[in-house]
């Protein structure tokens, strides 16, 4: 038996979802273009959406880090030269927020 058959025969579970008629009709027809049952493409897109979503995830952290390193640089200079206290207010705020987003993750 290959490895697909024994696969397929292996799961043992099931999701059932509502849509409307419309709904099932727009899938059932992307399906087919595809060469695909229903219940492939759905499981299919479904874990392509999941993969994305890791990856958009993956992104943000790493621009977040991006953002944080150049705040803390702009936080160092501000500090060293004594600059106007509103700015060095704003930086102060801007690294509290940022600092709330990483309470997020």
């Amino acid at each position: 038996m290959d490895n697909t058959m024994k696969n397929y025969l292996s799961k043992d579970t099931t999701v059932t979802i509502r849509l409307t008629q419309e709904q099932k009709k727009k899938i059932q027809k992307k399906a087919g273009k595809r060469g695909m049952t229903t219940s492939t493409y759905m499981k299919e897109t479904a874990m392509a959406g999941l993969e994305r979503r890791c990856s958009r995830d993956k992104r943000r952290v790493a621009g977040m880090v991006k953002r944080q390193e150049v705040l803390n640089e702009i936080y160092v200079l501000v500090k060293k030269d004594r600059v106007q206290d509103e700015v060095r207010e704003a930086v102060e705020k801007l690294l509290e927020e940022e600092a709330g987003l990483w309470q997020c993750l």
